[in-house]
């Protein structure tokens, strides 16, 4: 996959079989044994055998027909990502039918919800119904808090048929091995097991390694490395071309303490000196290859070396069967390193220095950032962090950029803006807003106490970096959700007047876009649109793409177009799909909210289906929008199955969502719509609560400017009003939606003011004002014909069935009452929908109530009205028709006298309710 997080193939390689190995019997006995483990864990100090015996074992059930999947871990599979790549790679390479579907979802990048992976990747490992082992060799290497994490779930869902073989140096601190030590589903395999016994010992010195040493002398080595596999091997080495043996072992024996430092101090130093060095050297990479160590030594035989040191047995591990990459003993790679820093600490900047040359000219950014490091080369680090942390970001790898900078010294970070500038970006999409902040602020800061730019280049770069900048504020504050940072961001935009970065500033308007739509400024909002896809497709961002989509389709629905939402949606998720692949997580979001579209036009199945299938991918990854209308829907799916407790049981979950995640309005939907569905299910007392509960999270409404950003106060509005109808305080409801409904008219939020309406009509007919509520609810429905709105008005149920039959019965004996024109075919899919249908009068039809005639508009008239609808200003409707702004200006006050409105938004409004666009 292109953007997967990249997969070192030489660490799903178990090291191959070295000569002189030793039958392990009591080893083999154990493994043998553990057919019902779900867990096989070797642990074990380093240097007593524990990758051997396993990659040994693991070859048996190869032959045996099992599939085993390695990984050799380091510290950089600390990484999340990293370590779900190289896991499923690791599976991949033991059954090729596994591993393709959780590789495209991790591929999709920024905040994949790994739970969702390793749940694509077992339900792929279940499929296939044949045994798998996953081998997660050295472990400690990464064992992260949230690496551990991630393993407990594994032990905790993998399927039966995929076992898990760990081993460490230290035992994994997993509260699941309680639970599997109990059920008889754990083998552990510690020192005392992997240790030589005295046999074993004597075939290793003698038969393996051809010493010839007798009885005595082999109890004696014995004794002193305690059985330990790695000491006995330096023992070997050191006694190999000895003539005074004997007194090598007296002495070894004796008092020496620290066996590693001694044995392979002493083979070391009976080493050639270019050996010797080439050992040194290359002890500074994890794994190494001829073209490597030739880069890294300058010499031009590293192949012939690396073949002579493991034909000598020098802890050197071959990783493929061609020898292209070999890896030392860790214990070993541990002593050379020491000696390294110890006798020559001046090679060592250049060695890492020529090691970041190789990586970088081999495109392994993790490699080369990790050895310019520690080379020191904290300019050119920097330099190169800044760079590439955005095509680093497309991999998923957040963390991992982090530590980089993390390692960086301050004197370095603190003067750079553009580090400070990622570090925002990534620690928002972490969402850790209170730091991303920070770092927002240092940028800021050091750009406003920059130097004047001087040349034409620096003039733009000093301007592209401003920008960059304006959309890091831009991009915390909208993904963590803060409204009216947003709106004062939108009311002071500067007009660009230059093109610098093209997906850069396709985010930037992607966040106007979304910003433009929370105030309200839906014109403004369209016209982002336009020009946001155009650069992420220029950019081939495919990500952005499908983001602008998204957000326009929340502008459309919003302004009550739900067809025209839907169109928006499907083209980003079909986008999504055929880039990207149907089971990444950018396709979700569009999934998600197509289940809010088929959810409200009444297909229930179908809402059903987005859901089952992407719902769980969006909690962690998508815009809030997405999250809430997941939950509510799938909320209003169960209630409407009759499922109330369900219901309810989904809503506290998202609540509790929200209070993880920090997300305020999350937690204020959760708890309106449990107050309504309680409210309507007769619970006043449990219903006032939750409102009370969302008013507190809430806290005191915007006023002046911001007011109009206030979508968590319109939500308990509306919440409120619901109750108050059930409690029969009607009059109070009306009062309540009043000003939510003028509201909602002068901003052309139709989707707020048609579920304010229904709630008003229902007030009204509760009052037994029934003509001002039939009033009421025939402008509801003129407003939700044309994007096929039906469940605002069936969720209501009885009450509205009630209504909308006196509706009908009104509007076919005197249609001059109503003033919105209702279609008929739309009055009775409504009523179907409300078990209401029946109930028509006999022989009813279409003409019966007044149609949706279109008023009398010029050619000339229905151009402008279309412009007004995409958003364009009269500026931009004039250039498009090749007019005057005046003329423009004389349009549209015909147009809004024949619309009977007064403002844009009601045109577009009206337009919407009577098919003009």
């Amino acid at each position: 996959m292109p953007n997967a997080p990249l997969v070192v193939l030489s660490k799903l390689t178990p090291p191959l079989p070295t000569s002189g190995m030793v039958e392990r019997a009591r080893v083999n006995d154990m493994l043998a044994r553990a057919e019902r483990a779900r867990l096989i864990l070797l642990v074990a100090p380093a240097g007593y055998g524990k990758t051997t015996a396993t990659a040994a074992y693991c070859a048996q059930r190869r032959v045996g027909g099992e599939g085993v999947g390695w990984v050799s871990l380091d510290v950089d599979d600390r990484d999340p990502s990293r370590f779900l790549a190289h896991a499923i790679g690791a599976l991949q390479t033991a059954h090729g039918g596994v591993g393709i579907a959780s590789q495209t979802l991790l591929a999709t990048g920024n905040g994949v919800p790994f739970r969702a992976v390793l749940m694509t990747l077992f339900n792929e490992v279940a499929s296939t119904g044949f045994p798998l082992s996953l081998v997660l060799d050295d472990f400690y290497r990464c064992a992260s808090d949230e690496i551990l994490a991630l393993l407990e779930l594994f032990l905790e869902t993998a399927p039966p048929n995929l076992r898990l073989i760990l081993t460490s140096r230290e035992m994994p601190n997993l509260a699941v091995i309680a639970r599997l030590r109990a059920h008889n589903q754990l083998t552990e395999i510690r020192a005392e097991h992997l240790r030589f016994e005295l046999a074993e010992a004597c075939a290793f010195l003698n038969e393996s390694q051809g010493l010839d040493l007798d009885q005595r002398r082999v109890r004696a080595l014995h004794e002193r490395t305690d059985g330990w596999v790695a000491g006995l091997q330096l023992a070997a080495l050191s006694l190999r071309d000895r003539q005074d043996r004997e007194r090598f072992i007296d002495e070894f024996s004796g008092n020496h303490r620290d066996i590693v430092e001694y044995l392979a101090g002493d083979v070391l130093a009976n080493l050639p000196a270019s050996q010797r060095a080439f050992l040194q050297e290359t002890s500074i990479l994890e794994r190494v290859s001829p073209s490597l160590c030739d880069a890294v030594t300058g010499r031009c035989d590293s192949a012939e070396v690396l073949a002579r040191l493991e034909r000598a047995n020098m802890f050197m591990l071959p990783l493929d069967d061609e020898r292209s990459w070999y890896r030392y003993h860790h214990l070993f790679a541990d002593f050379l390193r020491r000696t390294l820093r110890r006798e020559r600490p001046e090679v060592l900047p250049g060695l890492h220095r020529r090691a970041y040359n190789w990586y970088a000219d081999h495109g392994m950014i993790g490699e080369a950032v990790g050895h310019a490091i520690e080379a020191g080369d904290w300019e050119r680090t920097a330099e190169f962090i800044e760079s590439s942390w955005m095509d680093v970001l497309k991999l998923g790898r957040v963390r991992t950029i982090l530590g980089w900078i993390d390692r960086l010294p301050r004197e370095v970070t603190d003067l750079r803006p553009r580090l400070h500038i990622a570090q925002a970006w990534l620690l928002a999409l972490q969402r850790d807003y209170a730091r991303a902040r920070e770092h927002f602020r240092i940028a800021a800061r050091l750009l406003r106490a920059a130097p004047e730019p001087e040349s034409a280049d620096e003039q733009y770069a000093a301007q592209a970096l401003l920008a960059e900048l304006r959309t890091t504020e831009l991009f915390v504050y909208v993904f963590s959700d803060s409204d009216e940072e947003m709106l004062a961001v939108v009311h002071e935009e500067p007009e660009e007047d230059v093109e610098y970065n093209p997906f850069v500033q396709g985010v930037h308007d992607n966040l106007l876009l979304y910003s433009c739509y929370v105030a309200g400024d839906f014109d403004r909002a369209r016209r982002y649109s336009v020009r946001a896809r155009e650069r992420h497709l220029r950019a081939d961002g495919i990500y952005g793409a499908v983001y602008t989509d998204c957000f326009r389709g929340l502008v459309e629905v919003s302004a009550g177009a739900l067809d025209v939402a839907e169109t928006f949606y499907e083209r980003a998720f079909k986008l999504a799909s055929d880039r990207l692949g149907r089971l990444s997580v950018v396709v979700a979001m569009p999934g998600v909210l197509l289940s809010e579209v088929s959810y409200l036009r009444n297909r229930l199945d179908e809402a059903h289906a987005y859901l089952d299938e992407f719902l769980t991918l969006v909690d962690e990854c998508a815009i809030l929008d997405a999250v809430i209308a997941g939950h509510f829907v799938l909320a209003q799916l169960q209630h409407v199955a009759g499922h109330q407790g369900q219901a309810l049981d989904l809503l506290a979950e998202a609540e509790a969502l929200g209070k993880r995640s920090g997300f305020d309005r999350l937690v204020i939907a959760a708890l309106a719509q449990r107050a309504r569905l309680l409210a309507k299910g007769g619970d006043m007392a449990a219903a006032a609560a939750a409102l009370k509960s969302a008013e507190d999270v809430a806290g005191p409404r915007p006023e002046g400017a911001l007011a109009t950003c206030a979508r968590r106060h319109r939500m308990i509005d509306r919440a409120h009003a619901q109750l108050l109808i059930a409690q029969g305080r009607p009059e109070q409801a009306a009062a309540i939606l009043r000003p939510v409904i003028a509201e909602a008219e002068a901003g052309g939020r139709v989707r707020v003011l048609l579920d304010s309406l229904v709630l008003k009509a229902l007030a009204l007919a509760d009052c037994g004002d029934e003509r001002a509520a039939i009033r009421r609810i025939g402008k509801a429905l003129a407003l939700s014909a044309r994007g096929g709105l039906i469940r605002t008005f069936v969720d209501e149920g009885q009450p509205m069935k009630r209504l909308l039959l006196s509706a009908h019965a009104q509007w076919t004996e005197d249609p001059d009452t109503q003033r919105w024109s209702v279609p008929y075919d739309y009055l009775v899919e409504v009523l179907n929908a409300l078990g209401g249908g029946a109930s028509l009068r006999a022989g009813a039809e279409r003409g019966d109530l007044r149609p949706c005639v279109a008023p009398n508009l010029s050619a000339r008239e229905l151009e402008v009205l279309k412009a007004l609808f995409v958003g364009r200003s009269n500026k931009e409707i004039a250039r498009q028709l090749g007019v005057a702004e005046s003329t423009v200006a004389w349009h549209l006050k015909n147009i809004y006298s024949k619309l009977n409105v007064t403002r844009r938004t009601e045109a577009v409004a009206a337009a919407l309710a009577q098919s003009l666009v």
